[in-house]
């Protein structure tokens, strides 16, 4: 509901902190060499099933677009050097460097003049005076004592799905009734901090190919790890013009004592319509929040079910047979074996004028300055 923030607004922005990276694809980028035969199969009637196509890069980086890919793009804080490998078939060695996304290799070490980390500490609260945000209060580990920072120009709050609305309640911005309970100081009534929580729903399912030949233990595709994944509409077409609602993760391995290739498929909806929120116990900075979710909605139950059948009907099977325990229908499935996804977001909604929320359309906090 943002109509300031375009596809370009938001590209633009990724593209600047990207710039100073080091980006590479890892994965297969012709799926029909370089996917294992057990495995390309499958890739292959995925295509056709969702008429979508393969992107041998990985999504693109402007815009959401359905299709097929066998890799993803990773930050790595090293180049690679000549004799590392890209997982191609046969080849047991990744990237001679690590990965990692933290802020300190993303960003300190490459502005070590104007940058100062300092690590082992937990962010208490934001300082807020007179309605103005102006440092940071924070426990540092070593010592278990209270320091205080404070900014020149302004206090930037990037602490995730979770650690985001915690750090705003601890500073006082939040539902003036659980504050008060747990005698916080109410610098700014919002009961939007913490709500909105969500997350992806999914189920996972393994299957046996049995082999009537006797699988070799150096085959490529024994190497259990994720095959390939696929993008999908629901309903919409298939250009990335609709929306981007369900994913197919498929995982490869082998099991020698039945002389099988098993491969796994995960199905996720992407947009469940289902909410929770992130809520405190305690006004202890080292106490970590709690993330809540209801009893899920019938509709993200059905919704995944027809994520699941839309797999299934491309690999050639009934919905039944997508099923994790036998005997169950699928939908008795879903009910029992569905999980939420781990990739929490939006609990701390930015929102244009009028609608309730916790950020403004520049990602400012409502009531606070700075």
């Amino acid at each position: 509901g943002l109509s300031s923030w375009t596809e370009d607004r938001v590209a633009a922005a990724f593209e600047r902190i990207e710039a100073s990276l080091t980006m590479s694809f890892i994965g297969f980028q012709n799926h029909l060499t370089d996917i294992p035969a057990a495995h390309g199969h499958i890739l292959e009637v995925v295509e056709q099933g969702m008429s979508i196509n393969f992107l041998p890069e990985g999504p693109p980086v402007r815009g959401s677009k359905a299709g097929v890919s066998s890799g993803w793009t990773e930050f790595r804080n090293c180049t690679p050097t000549p004799d590392d490998c890209r997982r191609q078939p046969g080849c047991n060695v990744r990237f001679n460097c690590t990965r990692s996304t933290s802020y300190r290799d993303m960003v300190a070490l490459r502005n070590p003049s104007s940058l100062s980390v300092l690590t082992g500490a937990l962010v208490s609260k934001v300082i807020i005076e007179d309605g103005q945000a102006v440092g940071v209060q924070l426990l540092q580990n070593v010592s278990n004592t209270l320091h205080e920072a404070f900014a020149k120009r302004a206090v930037v709050l990037a602490a995730g799905a979770l650690g985001t609305p915690k750090i705003l309640m601890l500073s006082g911005v939040g539902d003036p009734f659980e504050l008060q309970r747990l005698g916080i100081p109410v610098q700014v009534a919002n009961r939007e901090v913490g709500q909105n929580l969500a997350d992806h729903l999914a189920h996972f399912t393994w299957f046996i190919l049995k082999s009537t030949e006797e699988i070799d233990k150096d085959d490529p595709a024994c190497k259990s790890s994720e095959i390939f994944n696929a993008f999908f509409n629901l309903t919409g077409p298939q250009d990335g013009l609709g929306p981007i609602d369900g994913e197919a993760r498929f995982y490869g391995g082998c099991n020698f004592g039945r002389n099988s290739y098993d491969f796994g498929i995960e199905a996720v909806l992407l947009h469940p319509k289902s909410r929770g929120r992130v809520s405190l116990t305690s006004s202890k900075p080292e106490v970590l929040p709690v993330a809540e979710f209801p009893e899920l909605w019938e509709e993200d139950y059905t919704d995944l079910q027809r994520v699941i059948a839309k797999i299934g009907f491309c690999v050639g099977l009934k919905p039944d047979e997508m099923v994790s325990s036998a005997g169950f229908t699928l939908e008795q499935d879903v009910r029992e074996k569905a999980y939420l996804y781990q990739h929490l977001c939006c609990s701390a909604r930015a929102a244009p004028p009028g609608e309730p929320g916790v950020l403004d359309e520049d990602l400012a906090v409502r009531g606070v300055k700075g």
